[in-house]
């Protein structure tokens, strides 16, 4: 062998060499490493947009919306509405990085709190909304019911200007609750029909004060003293006599002390009081006569009747002497029986009205002289005492409840 070739083999290799050989193991070890790396991840589901838990996520801030979420449960729908937004910001961020260094981690876990939120939140709304809508159910049932019976109960009585206007106030109150109620103002329309159930009431008290004398048992047992003595007149004389119950909106006609026939009675718009003056519009109440039969009267046939006679003059004298009467009136007078009834109203200045066929058989059985007696009450239930006995147990409700507070 060459001496000169042996002695070329012998010398090391150049130190460049060892050093480009060192960076190409480490690139490739790095490469490899990267790509390991990034394989786990792809693996791992890392750069995966976590479509399906948005999808749920964006499901469920629908259904919120769809519950009107930001009304029945304003703070429980911002906060969610808060976190999808946040897990919709974190995907955006995710979305624009480098695809190698992507990870979709945090947007899934915060979809997915927020999907948590959103339909917490709608079950929050519903629960909400159900209240109030059942709430707001119950509240119009009870004023419809509370202002009916007072609608009933002003029929029965006649009410006056004030209580009249305050109790079609009350109908408008319902019917605007109920409007509320058909475009989802719950609250509102509760609130409107409590209020309407509340003047209802206010109006039902009034209506009991105006009646509470016929529940009175002195002005009751005077008055069924007077029916007494009249039906003895009837049966001691054999003759006729009228009797008139305000309450019962009835007169009874009695033959020889014998009930013969019961008609309903039309009376003055303002029944409910006893008549003290010209113009108050009540029916009188004592014991008259028929001072006169007219045969062409202004409604079919009339039987005129004694009133005022010496016991108004009296009560009339003393509400003047107590300034309890308007200036310049007098006690009045022409009260009648007369026909023209059958309105389903009071609608008489103060006479007692029914249908023009009962007149013709009411006037044939009266002649001068004839006994009419007009009292508040027969003593029996009737519409008025229900009134007070009613107004007397929401009284008594009112003050349990309040003694139990």
């Amino acid at each position: 062998m060459d001496l000169h070739a042996l002695s070329a083999q012998s010398r090391p290799r150049p130190r460049r060499h060892r050093g480009l050989r060192w960076t190409v193991a480490v690139t490739v070890a790095c490469l490899a490493a990267l790509a390991g790396w990034t394989g786990y991840r792809v693996a791992a589901g890392k750069t995966t947009p976590p479509r399906f838990t948005r999808e749920s996520a964006e499901s469920a801030r629908r259904a919120l919306r769809a519950a009107h979420g930001d009304r029945w449960a304003p703070a429980a729908s911002r906060s969610a509405e808060r976190a999808f937004m946040d897990a919709a910001l974190e995907w955006r961020r995710q979305e624009t990085s480098f695809v190698v260094f992507r990870n979709y981690d945090d947007a899934r876990r915060l979809f997915a709190q927020a999907d948590d939120k959103l339909r917490q939140a709608t079950r929050v709304a519903e629960e909400m909304r159900s209240d109030e809508r059942g709430r707001a159910e119950r509240a119009i049932a009870k004023a419809r019911q509370i202002v009916g019976g007072t609608d009933a109960i002003a029929d029965a009585i006649g009410l006056g200007r004030y209580e009249g206007m305050l109790l079609q106030k009350c109908k408008i109150g319902v019917d605007e609750a109920e409007r509320l109620f058909k475009i989802e103002e719950y609250e509102k329309a509760a609130q409107r029909a409590e209020l309407a159930a509340l003047q209802s009431g206010r109006v039902t008290d009034r209506a009991a004060e105006l009646v509470a004398r016929f529940s009175d048992p002195q002005l009751v047992r005077k008055w069924r003293g007077m029916i007494d003595d009249t039906v003895a007149w009837s049966r001691r004389t054999g003759g006729t006599a009228f009797v008139v119950s305000k309450e019962a909106h009835e007169m009874t006609v009695y033959v020889r002390g014998k009930a013969v026939e019961t008609l309903k009675v039309e009376l003055g718009s303002n029944s409910v009081r006893d008549k003290l003056h010209a113009g108050d519009n009540a029916t009188p109440e004592g014991r008259y006569k028929v001072v006169s039969k007219i045969a062409a009267s202004r409604y079919e046939r009339a039987l005129l009747l004694d009133y005022p006679n010496a016991e108004d003059r009296q009560r009339f004298a003393a509400a003047r002497l107590h300034g309890e009467l308007p200036r310049g009136v007098s006690p009045g007078g022409l009260i009648e029986v007369h026909g023209g009834g059958g309105r389903g109203k009071d609608w008489t200045n103060g006479c007692v009205a029914v249908t023009d066929r009962e007149m013709d058989r009411v006037f044939a059985r009266a002649s001068v002289g004839t006994p009419v007696t007009i009292v508040g009450s027969d003593g029996a239930a009737g519409t008025f005492t229900n009134v007070v006995r009613m107004q007397k147990m929401a009284a008594g409700a009112t003050g349990g409840a309040r003694a139990a507070e």
